[in-house]
């Protein structure tokens, strides 16, 4: 099937080139960051946030996201170590759910993994229900890091944010959908694309 594959990245040259996107690839310096260079106030840092979407001709979406945060304080532990999901009833679905916090104790990198008592799912409205997971062990100077599948009958593609209240250091969406569709984008916010957000797109036979 021919398919059109779009990417937008927004990347701020921070890290180390020891860097890994790969779940549980964390670095020594990531766990010894004290700040974050280019806005030492604040409380956090996403280190990074990558998602690809999938949009099949059946109107099918599957969504993979990935995200690793990094906390300099305690003021943004609350919301992004514990995070709620919302999903349409008989239509949206989770999968593929796991989340750690990264610590650094005696030089030592120890991991503390997401159990299934700490994930919730409940009734949010007559058609929506919430999914929610805390990561264990969070703390300040910690780093944690969240992946899951999302999977939806519905043909409109998730949308995408770069900045969030904290900083991040790389945001990356991939997008692929098929030929027989048309893509149309659009920004919100007040702030125009510059020269570090770069729009790139090819085709896949």
């Amino acid at each position: 099937m021919r398919k059109i594959y779009l990417f937008l990245l927004l990347t701020i040259p921070i890290l180390s080139n020891g860097q890994a996107f790969d779940f549980g690839k964390i670095t020594i310096d990531e766990l010894k960051m004290k700040k974050c260079s280019f806005d030492t106030s604040a409380s956090a840092l996403i280190l990074f946030d990558k998602g690809v979407c999938d949009l099949n001709e059946q109107l099918q979406v599957i969504y993979k996201r990935h995200v690793r945060v990094k906390f300099f304080t305690k003021s943004s532990i609350d919301e992004w170590a514990s995070r709620t999901i919302y999903l349409t009833r008989n239509e949206d679905a989770i999968s593929k759910l796991k989340a750690s916090s990264y610590n650094l104790e005696d030089g030592q990198i120890i991991e503390s993994k997401m159990d299934e008592g700490s994930v919730f799912k409940t009734r949010y409205d007559r058609y929506t229900d919430e999914l929610k997971f805390t990561i264990p062990n969070t703390k300040e100077g910690s780093v944690i890091e969240f992946s899951y599948v999302f999977r939806t009958s519905a043909s409109l593609l998730p949308g995408w944010q770069f900045q969030y209240e904290i900083p991040s250091a790389y945001s990356e969406y991939q997008t692929s959908f098929p030929s027989i569709f048309t893509f149309r984008s659009e920004l919100k916010g007040f702030l125009g694309v510059s020269e570090k957000i770069s729009f790139a797109h090819r085709y896949c036979l």
